[in-house]
């Protein structure tokens, strides 16, 4: 692997790494479930609107270009 390659992958682990850390201990059991499908019931301040956002740029990270 080239030394371009492994320095996108340092730097997309550190976006994902740094995006998990913003996030709090039920939005990272949904997060890190590996279900095919995943469903929730949150009530109000819950997270849903921070949660959804970061679970997709997380997935677009680990999918890459």
């Amino acid at each position: 692997m080239s030394r371009a390659a492994l320095a996108e992958l340092a730097r997309r682990k550190g976006l994902e790494r740094l995006i998990r850390s913003e996030m709090f201990d039920r939005q990272l059991a949904v997060l890190d479930d590996k279900s095919q499908f995943r469903a929730g019931h949150p009530g109000r301040r819950s997270g849903k609107s921070e949660t959804i956002p970061r679970d997709c740029a997380i997935e677009a990270i680990k999918a890459g270009p």
